[in-house]
């Protein structure tokens, strides 16, 4: 059975570590332990540390904190980093088999950042080719599954922060978001995660997703994220991209309940459909939002939503592929190389209009959050689908476009938007289903204090505590 303080926000660890009464020895071992235990099962890892290492780091920081001088706000705080970010040490190979196996030279600006502030990194964690689907599985590292069922997807791309985040191995979480890659696994897993607003949290180096894509938390508590957000939106001159830096204080501010809101409430996006499953759900935890303001249905009507967002990845896939020796083309998955190809039916004046489209649609959703506090709408039209019928699986069982099944996380990354993804309830199947918080541009802290009010009034926490309990109890019994 998962130990209780592995269940426990970072705020209370913290806590036991300054009073002596829990060591961040134990901790690493009981992050490790759960590693141990889930990897073959789930494989969320494509790196892991050395045990050894981590309890030597865990060690340093006991002794850290038994002088009272910690080297940072998390000293002796586990965590883990997706594969799309560079760690000094460690190779970053972004789920493809094309990349180079070579260490990086220097941490990343949130690892940075983390690292400064005391984290003990346990490892790096699964991701499809470059972040290219809503399931994590690639050639490089095999398939990532849900931990609520096995035979399912954790959703993607940052399908193995979900799974850590769920199954207690490490407190801190670190995913990136490029169309939903952090809502979506949130919401598949049952966890918290909140793309921020783009350009809030530091990136490096400049890419193809500079502006549509920004890393961020995937935790249990809506606090962890909070706090963890305060430590990876610290400035980095590395990024030209970010909004100048001012001190935000997530974590300070958490508790100061939203009352008065105007909250929109899409039950949809372009008359999309949606599983019975789900808004019942998502409903219900609406009406839980009455206590902070005031709810008004509305029809979110956003034209060319889809076509613009696969305008540009199809240009970015192509721009991957066309950057690549010719000899690694083939190692390509297919549905990546069927991206690249699409691409390359793209001119200059097509990547024009679709920034020009973008444009128009990052206007609307001002204006909208412009009138109403938040936005709310399902983050996915279904619970997770098996791993068996892959990326094309749809309402009621019908299989659907890939492109057409995840509208709703498109909006906040065209439009550069805070959004995040709070568990709201368990499907008929047993699988987590998630209603998305949306805010304007730079009110992140206002998507995450909604938040904490739902992780309050739902307990989501419980959720995940009762499933790693139910698969310790599978494992024995297997």
């Amino acid at each position: 059975m998962i130990h209780q303080y592995l269940s426990q926000p970072v705020s209370k660890i913290l806590e036991q570590y300054k009073k002596g009464t829990l060591s961040p020895v134990d901790v690493v071992k009981a992050s490790c332990d759960q590693i141990e235990k889930y990897q073959p099962l789930l494989n969320p890892f494509i790196v892991i540390a050395e045990k050894d290492e981590l309890l030597k780091q865990a060690e340093e920081s006991e002794i850290r904190w038994s002088k009272g001088e910690p080297e940072g706000m998390i000293d002796g705080i586990p965590v883990t980093i997706k594969d799309d970010c560079d760690i000094a040490g460690w190779p970053m190979r972004e789920g493809s088999l094309t990349t180079s196996e070579k260490p990086a030279l220097v941490d990343g600006p949130q690892p940075q950042r983390l690292r400064e502030a005391g984290a003990i990194f346990l490892g790096k964690t699964n991701m499809p080719e470059f972040g290219h689907k809503s399931a994590t599985d690639s050639k490089l590292n095999g398939t990532t599954r849900n931990p609520w069922n096995p035979e399912y997807t954790t959703g993607g791309s940052s399908g193995g922060e979900a799974i850590a985040a769920a199954t207690g191995m490490g407190y801190f979480h670190l995913g990136s978001d490029g169309g939903g890659s952090i809502r979506i696994p949130a919401c598949y897993c049952g966890t918290y995660g909140i793309k921020p607003t783009t350009g809030l949290v530091p990136e490096m180096p400049p890419g193809p997703f500079s502006g549509i894509a920004t890393s961020g938390p995937l935790t249990r508590y809506v606090e962890d994220a909070a706090m963890m957000l305060d430590i990876i939106s610290r400035p980095d001159l590395r990024d030209w991209f970010t909004v100048p830096y001012e001190e935000r204080n997530f974590y300070k501010n958490l508790n100061n309940t939203p009352k008065g809101l105007r909250i929109a409430y899409a039950r949809t996006v372009n008359n999309a459909p949606v599983d019975s499953d789900v808004a019942r759900h998502v409903d219900s935890a609406v009406k839980k939002m009455q206590s902070m303001g005031t709810v008004e249905e509305i029809t979110l009507d956003i034209p060319d939503l889809v076509e613009n967002w696969n305008a540009h990845w199809m240009t970015i896939a192509n721009w991957i592929e066309h950057k690549m020796e010719d000899s690694k083309r083939p190692l390509l998955e297919r549905y990546f190389r069927e991206w690249a190809l699409r691409g390359t039916k793209m001119d200059l004046y097509d990547l024009v209009d679709a920034q020009l489209a973008r444009a128009k649609i990052g206007i609307y959703m001002n204006m909208l959050l412009d009138k109403y506090d938040i936005l709310v709408l399902p983050t996915m039209d279904t619970t997770a689908y098996t791993v068996e019928q892959g990326i094309n699986a749809g309402i009621d069982g019908k299989l659907q476009a890939y492109n057409n099944h995840i509208p709703f996380t498109f909006i906040a990354n065209l439009s550069k938007q805070p959004a995040a993804s709070v568990p709201c309830g368990l499907g008929d199947n047993g699988l987590p289903v998630g209603i998305q918080i949306m805010a304007g541009l730079l009110k992140d802290g206002l998507v995450l204090n909604v938040s904490h009010v739902l992780q309050q009034e739902l307990g989501f926490q419980d959720w995940m505590i009762s499933q790693m309990q139910k698969q310790d109890t599978v494992r024995k019994s297997a």
